[in-house]
């Protein structure tokens, strides 16, 4: 019969608690930044959008004229 250890049954491999909190506090971190950025491209395809149908909407100078394109002999 073998005897054990006491410390033959310590895993190393074990996660402590600094690391879970430290791992969380990133993945809030990741988050927070990924919301941030979602609501910037939001703004900016709302500001985009507003500004083409203000040039769209906007009476221009441009006046319609009839063109040749090809002259015959």
């Amino acid at each position: 019969m073998t005897a054990s250890l006491p410390h033959a049954s310590i895993r190393r491999d074990t996660i402590h608690p600094s690391e879970t909190l430290s791992d969380l506090t990133a993945v809030v971190a990741a988050n927070g930044r990924a919301q941030a950025l979602s609501e910037a491209e939001r703004a900016t395809a709302v500001s985009e959008g507003q500004e083409r149908y203000r040039r769209f909407s906007t009476p221009s100078s441009y006046q319609p004229s009839a063109v040749t394109m090809f002259r015959g002999n």
